[in-house]
């Protein structure tokens, strides 16, 4: 399999970047294997947004791009035809948000803050087994960041925790969106649903009066017979 390029990816800017059964396995057993940046970001995939939506809100976050390219080529995250996204996202959308929150707890990390999870080195060594695993599919990979972050100055997180609330508020108003589109849908189903309710009751009336116009027709036959 080859490695995904920088042209490569500005071509496929609608596509939905999805979390891979390795990236999930990485983010339920310990995030911290990563380096920050790759695991900040692999932490705020939910599935559902497209390459250009983590390009253009997560400026504090330096060159988005390489670091989208960086998860792909480690076999963490791939990249979805929107419309087979969209359909696989609304098959298990309620499971996918459970989940999504139970990654996102705190609990999961050993009671341990966030602030620890997102800012926090890399598990010393860890991350080479994950580059070895990436090899395996992508031979020629050669990680970008492997040795563990410098601390991270405050001006520098606030920057970065800014372009997170960016992406969350996107990410909020599409689902507003979506819901609004949810309760209007199921208006119209209630609607129809009465309206069915209704032609049922007068399709009973039509054939009430259809079986009383038959015997009355019949009766005026029969009189008019004998007479």
């Amino acid at each position: 399999m080859s490695l995904m390029t920088k042209s490569e990816l500005a071509l496929l800017g609608t596509y939905v970047v999805v979390r891979t059964d390795r990236g999930n396995e990485i983010v339920k057993s310990d995030p911290r294997q990563m380096p920050r940046r790759l695991r900040v970001l692999l932490l705020a995939i939910d599935g559902g947004q497209p390459v250009n939506l983590y390009t253009q809100t997560l400026k504090g976050f330096g060159d988005v791009s390489d670091l989208l390219i960086e998860l792909v080529n480690l076999g963490m995250v791939r990249l979805v035809e929107p419309t087979l996204a969209k359909k696989a996202q609304l098959s298990g959308r309620s499971d996918q948000f459970a989940a999504l929150d139970q990654m996102l707890d705190d609990s999961r990390f050993n009671s341990e803050s966030a602030a620890d999870v997102f800012y926090g080195s890399t598990t010393p060594g860890s991350f080479d087994e994950m580059v070895r695993v990436a090899r395996i599919d992508r031979p020629e990979f050669k990680p970008a960041v492997v040795a563990a972050p410098a601390p991270v100055a405050a001006p520098e997180q606030k920057k970065q925790i800014e372009s997170l609330f960016n992406l969350l508020e996107s990410v909020r108003g599409e689902r507003s969106n979506l819901k609004q589109q949810i309760a209007k849908l199921q208006r119209v189903k209630e609607a129809a649903i009465r309206l069915h309710h209704r032609n049922e009751k007068l399709q009973n009336w039509v054939y009430g009066l259809g079986i009383t116009c038959t015997l009355l027709a019949t009766s005026l036959i029969i009189v008019l017979f004998r007479r």
